[in-house]
C-alpha cells in the first residue's frame, strides 16, 4: 500500500473529524511524553554571577505582582475588584505583557526568575499554577524558555503536591497540551496509515 501524504484528500477528510483529531492528539502526547517528559536526567544548573542574580531577583517580585493583579489598572483597586479581574485572566495577560516587554539579558533574567518561582512551588502552589498557565501561553518554541523552565515543571510534576493540588495538576496538563499543540502533518498521516493498515480497519472497509 502506498504511503499516505499529508495532502491526500482521504487523509484530510479523516483528520477533519473531531474524534480522529483527538485520537491523533492523544497519540502525539504519549509519543512526546516518552521522548521529552519521561527522562529523569537533568542538566546541572550553572551558578550565576552577582549581576545576573540581581537581575533575577528584580523580576521575581514583579512576576508575583502581575499574577496577583497588583500592577497596571488594578494596582490601587480593592481586593474584591482585583479578584474579579483575576478570574478573567487579567493576571495572565499582565504576566505575558511583562515577559513580552523583555529582550536580551532581561529576557534571560525573567526566564530564570520564572524557573525560580516554580522551584519554590511549595511556598505558593496556587500562584505557581497560575504562572505555569501563563508560561503555557508564551511562545514555547523559544529554546531558552523551554530549556530553563521545562525542567522545573517536569520536576514539579513528579512531586506529591502536583498530584494532590488540582490547580497545579490542571496547569501542568495545560502546559503539556500547549507544548505539543503543533502536530506535524506528516506524523498525523503516519497515524492514519497505521490505523488504516490494522485488521480491524481493513474489516470495516
Amino acid at each position: 500500500m502506498k504511503e499516505v501524504s499529508p495532502q491526500d484528500h482521504e487523509f484530510l477528510y479523516w483528520y477533519r473529524q473531531p474524534e480522529n483529531k483527538q485520537a491523533v492528539g492523544r497519540a502525539w502526547l504519549k509519543q512526546w511524553e516518552r521522548d521529552h517528559w519521561a527522562e529523569d536526567v537533568f542538566e546541572p544548573e550553572q551558578p550565576l554571577t552577582p549581576e545576573e542574580q540581581a537581575k533575577v531577583d528584580a523580576y521575581y517580585p514583579q512576576i508575583f505582582d502581575t499574577l496577583e493583579g497588583r500592577t497596571g489598572d488594578l494596582k490601587d483597586e480593592d481586593e474584591a475588584i482585583r479578584e474579579r479581574a483575576l478570574s478573567d485572566w487579567y493576571g495572565i495577560r499582565e504576566f505575558k505583557s511583562l515577559y513580552n516587554g523583555t529582550s536580551g539579558e532581561d529576557r534571560t533574567a525573567i526566564i530564570r526568575a520564572i524557573a525560580t518561582v516554580i522551584k519554590r512551588t511549595e511556598q505558593h502552589p496556587n500562584l505557581s499554577a497560575g504562572l505555569i498557565y501563563g508560561v503555557a501561553h508564551l511562545e514555547l518554541t523559544e529554546v531558552e524558555l523551554t530549556a530553563a523552565v521545562e525542567p522545573s515543571i517536569k520536576k514539579l510534576s513528579r512531586t506529591p503536591l502536583a498530584t494532590e493540588n488540582d490547580a497545579l495538576r490542571d496547569a501542568i496538563g495545560k502546559y503539556k497540551a500547549f507544548r505539543i499543540s503543533d502536530i506535524p502533518p506528516e506524523w498525523a498521516a503516519q497515524i492514519y496509515q497505521s490505523l488504516r493498515n490494522t485488521p480491524s480497519q481493513a474489516s470495516q472497509q
